[in-house]
């Protein structure tokens, strides 16, 4: 039989390891014991790192969840094991939560939810004004809960999650809901007023009016399709809201199509529709205005052209003026900040001045929690891999929590601690956003200048030069370079002539070195089921500095020891913290943090500053912009080539639906008309360009044209019905003038409380609600008196065309009113519904 041998030498004591032989004495030939030279005894691995928290030494524990999990769940979780934990440890140990992300998406969420139910009852409330009665009220204000609710179906079937962008979407397409519940609701009036039945006006008026609602859906819906496949941070940030609203939508023409119908054919009656008639005919002296308003600029063209191209010329004007940032600041109660000490400095002197700076901030009235954490962990294989963890025991990490119930933001407190931090003398610290680091930041500065080449030393006199020019611009503070101060060293030169006569090689040498000083593993020591690692290494007296270093001795082959001052010597020298390389290149990078400007605008300035370096830069060296600049450019690249996507997405939709080229492109004309509002707004709050307003522009492309096909559609009915061009324009516009208004004033509601009133956290989303608020206000009053003078325009050259066309073609005389026949056939989707 086989059995298995095995050689058990592990050590069950210290008095073993004592005993242990490690020699033989020459003159007695009895075995030397491992305690006859050294000192065995039970230690502590050097300290090179240090935790506190709220002015006590304190020990860090961070947790991270898995990609798939729920982070609100995971906490709770945590949280619960937490306290069943504490119940058991002495009174002295306590916990506080120094970073809890998983509260921040709580109440970021609830702000979001809030401003969502307030947006959907102002929406209710606008129609219910417009209305004046409570029964198609409710009829069509059951939309939103039920629209919502079957949104949750297709999200829950992609895998999404309800985040701060996803429930975004939902808030932002409230009032979007309601539209197609509007047009089918008035419809159903139209039929009742003509005497059918309840069921049969229900079922007539929501087939009538399935093709353009479907229409304009579907407008809606397409200006989301690029976002879909958008990559990059940008696409992942605006894909899910993207998708959201688009279910939303489907969901609420499925609504309207099927319940508002079925309400109103058992709830509806003659006298409701009585009542709605009597409630539009207090708009009379309203659509009396718009009349001569509309009629005005219909015979002052050229006066009407001019102004509003000039007002979009204001309007780039303004856009210009409001800067851009790749995202928007928000006001979150964490904050980060890293202090560094000159190269070299003790694990305790850097320890000393951090509990001065942990002082100042705990007196701070608006921090609830502070925490210091010095050097690094050897152990922890995540350390240094962020621009703010510590390199070494030379730097350090802050972190702070801020008080829900302050009264500072947290720009404020930022400028204030930037100010008034205590910094010891060769001590630098700085303070960042943590809403910056959370949404694509990692830590890094939002400005960083990028020079790239091959040596070092040409690399680190550019970014000094750099350094200097842009030190002057208004904006940027705590300007460093990522070229970190030379750290000292002490090199060994090896005499190799002197170590070969011994027998020594340079690796026996360094070895020995090593040994002496850092030590080396010699085994394991087991105890109570614990394993610890034996360091063999010279004693403190004995490794204290150089000078002692001088006496180490190295073993030679032949059996005899040599001091190391016999074949080598110290020499004093620098060495670099860390290289950094990018695209098979050495860099080295200039950031800055931003203060009371916006990053588009600072990095104008630092173009102009870099002229006169970039004029002499040397072949193979090169100067880019990193950080957020650079994320900030493919954002908006990407979502630029989504607008025209989806305004090309837009105009196709339409050309099916109206199987005709012109009037679509007509319609198109409200796009360009909302940036008077999106500019008047980002003016006024002084609010820059980001990737949420632009998503928010990309919307609106989808949004506005819907009120021009109620209005277009209506328009060519009338003339399809023998009314003269220039009558059918104007009463097209007074009639729908209630229907555009009704929609738009409920969207514009659903946005409002989320626009205007946030809450804290949630200014992405509300930057995005004004961008579509103020592009939806806009657009639908110039919509109102420009897109009927535009259609007259285009209807006029499209019959010149015509008349050219056949004259060349067939040589026919003009016949005005045979081409305008032709060209509105098939252009009303309502009309052909009814046929």
């Amino acid at each position: 039989k086989e059995r298995l041998l095995r050689t058990v030498g592990m050590f069950e004591s210290l008095e073993e390891i004592e005993k242990t032989a490690v020699g033989m004495s020459p003159a007695t030939m009895a075995p030397i014991q491992l305690g006859t030279l050294a000192e065995v005894k039970r230690g502590l691995a050097d300290q090179r790192n240090m935790i506190r928290a709220n002015g006590a030494e304190a020990l860090m524990l961070m947790v991270l969840k898995e990609s798939d999990a729920n982070p609100l769940q995971t906490r709770r979780l945590i949280i619960e094991q937490l306290e069943e934990l504490d119940a058991k440890l002495p009174e002295e140990v306590e916990f506080d939560m120094l970073m809890d992300i998983g509260l921040l998406i709580e109440q970021m969420s609830a702000n979001v939810v809030n401003s969502g139910l307030i947006g959907a009852m102002l929406a209710v409330l606008v129609m219910f004004l417009f209305l004046r009665n409570i029964r198609p009220t409710f009829a069509i204000a059951i939309a939103i809960p039920l629209s919502l609710l079957a949104t949750f179906i297709p999200i829950y079937a992609i895998g999404e999650t309800l985040n701060m962008m996803t429930m975004g979407g939902l808030v932002l397409g409230i009032g979007m809901l309601l539209d197609n519940a509007v047009v089918v609701i008035e419809n159903i009036f139209r039929h009742l007023e003509q005497g059918k039945p309840r069921k049969q006006a229900a079922m007539d008026g929501a087939r009538e009016v399935g093709m353009a609602i479907t229409a304009s859906t579907l407008t809606t819906i397409a200006v989301f399709l690029p976002l879909f496949f958008g990559g990059g941070l940008a696409g992942e940030l605006v894909r899910g809201l993207a998708m959201v609203v688009a279910f939303a939508l489907a969901a609420s023409l499925m609504v309207a199509l099927t319940i508002v119908p079925m309400l109103a054919s058992v709830t509806f009656d003659e006298k409701d529709a009585q009542r709605v008639s009597s409630a539009a005919s207090s708009f009379d002296a309203l659509a009396r205005v718009y009349e001569k308003v509309l009629r005005w600029c219909l015979g002052h063209r050229l006066v009407t052209v001019g102004t509003v191209t000039l007002t979009l010329v204001v309007a780039v004007g303004l856009l210009t003026t409001v800067g851009a940032t790749f995202m928007p600041a928000t006001d979150q109660p964490l904050m980060m900040g890293k202090a560094a000490f000159k190269v070299g400095t003790p694990l305790g002197e850097v320890q000393r001045a951090m509990q001065r700076v942990e002082g100042y901030l705990m007196s701070l009235p608006e921090i609830e929690t502070a925490g210091i954490g010095v050097g690094t962990n050897e152990n922890d294989l995540g350390a240094g891999l962020s621009e703010m963890s510590p390199a070494g025991v030379h730097e350090a990490q802050v972190f702070v929590r801020l008080r829900e119930d302050r009264e500072r933001s947290l720009k404020q407190i930022l400028e204030a601690v930037r100010a008034d931090c205590p910094r010891a003398e060769g001590m630098t610290i700085e303070f960042m956003d943590m809403g910056e680091a959370m949404f694509g930041g990692g830590g890094a500065k939002p400005v960083q200048i990028e020079i790239f080449g091959t040596d070092l030393v040409a690399l680190t006199t550019l970014a000094e030069r750099i350094e200097t020019k842009v030190g002057a611009i208004e904006g940027l503070t705590e300007i460093d370079t990522s070229m970190k101060e030379p750290k000292p060293e002490r090199h060994l030169k090896v005499d190799r002539e002197r170590a070969a006569t011994y027998g020594l090689t340079i690796f026996e040498i360094a070895r020995s070195v090593d040994s002496a000083t850092r030590g080396s593993l010699a085994g394991l020591y087991r105890e109570d089921g614990e394993e610890y690692p034996i360091r063999v290494r010279y004693g403190e007296r004995d490794r204290g500095g150089f000078d002692e270093l001088d006496r180490i001795v190295v073993p030679t082959r032949a059996g005899f020891a040599v001091p190391l001052r016999q074949v080598a010597e110290f020499v004093s020298a620098t060495g670099p913290v860390q290289i950094t390389r990018r695209d098979q290149m050495r860099k080295v990078a200039v950031r800055a943090n931003l203060e009371g400007r916006d990053i588009g605008s600072v990095i104008k300035d630092i173009n102009e500053a870099l002229v006169p370096i970039r004029a002499g830069l040397p072949n193979g060296y090169r100067i880019d912009f990193g950080g957020t600049f650079e994320q900030m450019t493919e954002a908006f690249l990407l979502l630029l080539g989504a607008l025209v996507l989806a305004v090309l997405l837009v105009y196709m939709v339409m050309a099916s639906q109206f199987e005709a080229f012109g009037h679509p492109l007509v319609i198109m004309f409200t796009v360009p008309l909302s940036f008077v509002g999106v500019a008047a707004v980002l003016f006024v709050s002084q609010t820059p360009i980001s990737v949420v307003t632009f998503v928010g522009v990309i919307m609106l492309a989808g949004i506005v044209v819907n009120n021009g096909i109620v209005l277009i559609d209506y328009i060519n009915q009338l003339r399809r019905d023998g009314m003269d061009r220039r009558e059918a324009v104007v009463e097209g516009g007074r009639i729908r003038l209630r229907a555009v208004l009704i929609t738009t004033g409920t969207t514009i509601a659903g946005l409002l409380p989320m626009a205007l009133f946030p809450g804290k956290g949630a200014e992405l989303t509300a930057d995005m609600a004004k961008t579509v608020a103020g592009g939806l206000a806009a657009a639908t009053f110039l919509t109102l008196v420009i897109l009927p003078l535009v259609y007259e325009l285009v209807d006029s050259a499209g019959n010149w065309v015509a008349r050219l066309w056949n004259r060349l073609l067939h040589g026919a005389p003009d016949d005005d009113e045979q081409y305008d026949d032709e060209q509105y056939d098939g252009f009303d989707a309502v009309a052909e519904a009814e046929a």
